[in-house]
C-alpha cells in the first residue's frame, strides 16, 4: 500500500506554522493514486481544517501531534447535503468528510483541537464558531482506532448517517470547553465501539438521530466512561429514532477533572 509522509509534501514540526496544505496535499495525491497511509512522524503539525479522502488513512505515529488553529479563519465552512436539526452549529471541523468511503485515522499519536483557547472560549451553548475535532458525514467504512484525542472546542467526534463504522482502544479528554461530548453516533448503521477510555465535562458517549436516518445496530462494549453529564445517552435529537442498540461491560464514573488523564486512569 502505497504511504505518504506530510514531511515530504512541506509539513514542518514546530506547532507554530501552517501546515494545512501540506497535509491536504499528502491527502489528495493518496487518493489520487489509489489509496494508501497518510504518515504524520514526531512532532507536532499546526492545521486548519482537512478533508480526509476515500481509501486514505491518517497514521499518527507516537510522539506525533495533529493540533487544531486557535484561528476561526483557518476553518472551512461545509454545509453537507445531508440536513437535520443541528446544521446551524455543525459547519467546522478539524477533520472532515462527506460521501467517503474506507477511510481511517489510527496510530498511537494525538489529534488535539485547541478548543481550550481563548479565541473559542465563547461561552455560548453549541456555538457553531467552536469547531469540532472529527465530523464524517455519510461516510461507509471507518475505522478510528488507539489514538488520543483531546480538547476540541466543541463536541470531539460527530459521525452522522454513516455506515459500518468502527472506534476501538481510543483514549478521550475533552474537558476544556461547553458540550464537550466524547464521541456522538448520529443516525449511523453497524457501528461498534469498544475498549475506549473516555473522560469528558458533557456527554461521554452520545447516540443520536438529528436527521431522517436511524441509529442502528449499534454496539457498545468494554469502556470506561467518565462525565459531568451522561456517561451513555440517546438524544437528545431523536428524529429517525433507535433500533437494535445494545451496550455491555462498561463502567461509569462521575468525571475527575484535576488533569488530564490520556495516559492513564481517570480515576
Amino acid at each position: 500500500m502505497a504511504y505518504f509522509d506530510i514531511k515530504d509534501f512541506g509539513a514542518v514540526t514546530d506547532g507554530k506554522t501552517l501546515a494545512t496544505k501540506a497535509i491536504q496535499k499528502a491527502i489528495d495525491t493518496c487518493h489520487e493514486q489509489g489509496g494508501g497511509t497518510v504518515y504524520f512522524g514526531a512532532g507536532t503539525y499546526y492545521s486548519g481544517t482537512i478533508i480526509l479522502k476515500s481509501h486514505v488513512c491518517l497514521y499518527l505515529d507516537a510522539g506525533s501531534t495533529l493540533l487544531g488553529s486557535s484561528e476561526l479563519k483557518d476553518y472551512q465552512e461545509i454545509y453537507p447535503s445531508y440536513h437535520s436539526f443541528i446544521d446551524k452549529q455543525t459547519h467546522c471541523a478539524l477533520v472532515f468528510a462527506e460521501n467517503q468511503v474506507n477511510i481511517s485515522l489510527q496510530g498511537t499519536g494525538t489529534i488535539d483541537g485547541n478548543g481550550g483557547h481563548a479565541n473559542f472560549q465563547t461561552h455560548k451553548d453549541n456555538d457553531p464558531n467552536r469547531p469540532f475535532c472529527i465530523r464524517f458525514v455519510k461516510c461507509q467504512g471507518i475505522r478510528v482506532q488507539d489514538l488520543v484525542l483531546k480538547n476540541s472546542a466543541q463536541w470531539l467526534q460527530h459521525y452522522q448517517a454513516c455506515q459500518d463504522v468502527q472506534v476501538r482502544g481510543i483514549r478521550v479528554f475533552n474537558h476544556c470547553n461547553e458540550n464537550n461530548d466524547g464521541i456522538d453516533i448520529d443516525g449511523c448503521k453497524n457501528v461498534t465501539l469498544s475498549d475506549c477510555l473516555i473522560v469528558c465535562y458533557y456527554d461521554a458517549i452520545c447516540l443520536k438521530s438529528s436527521g431522517p436516518a436511524v441509529c442502528e445496530n449499534v454496539v457498545v462494549s468494554n469502556c470506561v466512561l467518565s462525565s459531568h453529564c451522561n456517561g451513555i445517552k440517546l438524544g437528545t435529537e431523536t428524529t429517525g429514532g433507535f433500533r437494535n442498540i445494545r451496550v455491555s461491560n462498561c463502567l461509569l464514573k462521575v468525571s475527575d477533572t484535576g488533569g488530564d488523564h490520556t495516559n492513564g486512569l481517570p480515576f
